[in-house]
């Protein structure tokens, strides 16, 4: 696995990575670098890298979950493409679900989708981790559904604080990002800001 965490490295560092003073980040806090890992999420070579390292990380928990998912929009892909591959051989197939920041107004008024049933252990996924809130919410919602999240898997932990949150309101859960802070440091970006 540790060949598939340099190409992802790779594709982070030629397509992803920007270096640039004042990036005002979602969490509303500045930054001197943006990671859009939207880029990778929807690349055909970096999003299966990202599913096997997701399966990876999973295949080494002590209580494997029946199901994967997170915040909509950054773990929807994830979540798609670790349970296409979970299903072929894999192991056990995970199932997906999705959770929606706010609950829909029409329809069945929804939080979560196609959630498993209630006491069932989840991985809770997510694109990039600053602050830790939409993955908070993630785990929120998956526990307000009854669901016992067991683990929380990134892609990258930007490292500004959002692992303490997360295993502060999560603390039996494993917290194991893909790419953490000390991964990207060292980085040289290909692209212009």
């Amino acid at each position: 696995m540790e060949d598939h965490k340099e190409e992802l490295l790779h594709f982070i560092e030629a397509h992803c990575l920007v270096r640039k003073e004042g990036i005002k980040l979602a969490s509303g806090r500045t930054s001197n670098f943006y990671l859009d890992c939207r880029v990778a999420l929807m690349d055909p070579k970096a999003l299966p890298i990202i599913a096997e390292l997701v399966l990876a990380k999973i295949d080494e928990l002590p209580l494997r979950p029946v199901a994967i998912g997170g915040a909509i929009v950054g773990a929807v892909p994830i979540t798609a493409a670790v349970i296409l591959l979970s299903s072929r051989g894999h192991g056990l197939p995970l199932s997906g679900f999705m959770v929606r920041k706010d609950v829909k107004e029409h329809g069945l008024q929804k939080k979560i989708e196609n959630p498993p049933a209630p006491g069932s252990p989840v991985a809770i996924v997510e694109d990039v981790v600053t602050t830790g809130g939409s993955t908070i919410r993630a785990i929120e919602a998956a526990e307000e559904a009854g669901l016992k999240v067991t683990a929380i898997i990134p892609v990258v932990d930007r490292g500004e604080g959002g692992a303490d949150a997360i295993r502060k309101r999560a603390p039996r859960a494993v917290y194991s990002p893909l790419i953490k802070l000390e991964d990207i440091e060292d980085l040289r970006p290909t692209i212009a800001p």
